[in-house]
């Protein structure tokens, strides 16, 4: 029998993607867009209980509720790997700050949980 890691975490994504990270530090991107088409899963079409995705106890699956639920061994044979560039050189991004959150104006690859340091300076409209 396999032995697959176990899950550290799980985030839903845009268009029913999963980020998922394992306890091996690999992180991995699922696509649950065939899973819907499977009547067991229509539930998750409801976007709300899609972004109630939680990791099981011990990490050896996620689930949403009692009956929907996915191994990690499903999760990381199908998962997309991700792979991050490290940054070499300092980058600056524009990002509009909607009163909570930044939103840059260009994708940044960085690993889950990374730390940085951010200069913020106003730009005129």
């Amino acid at each position: 029998m396999d032995s697959y890691p176990r899950i550290k975490s799980v985030k839903p994504l845009p268009d029913y993607k999963l980020l998922v990270c394992f306890r091996n530090d690999v992180t991995k991107i699922y696509d649950c867009s065939d899973l819907l088409k499977q009547p067991t899963f229509f539930l998750l079409r409801n976007k709300a209980l899609f972004e109630a995705v939680q990791v099981d106890m011990g990490g050896y699956g996620i689930s949403w509720n009692d009956e929907l639920d996915l191994s990690e061994a499903e999760l990381w044979r199908k998962g997309e790997l991700m792979v991050f560039a490290p940054i070499e050189t300092p980058k600056t991004v524009e990002a509009m700050f909607d009163g909570k959150l930044f939103h840059p104006t260009e994708p940044i690859t960085l690993k889950a949980n990374s730390r940085v340091r951010l200069t913020v300076e106003l730009i005129p409209s």
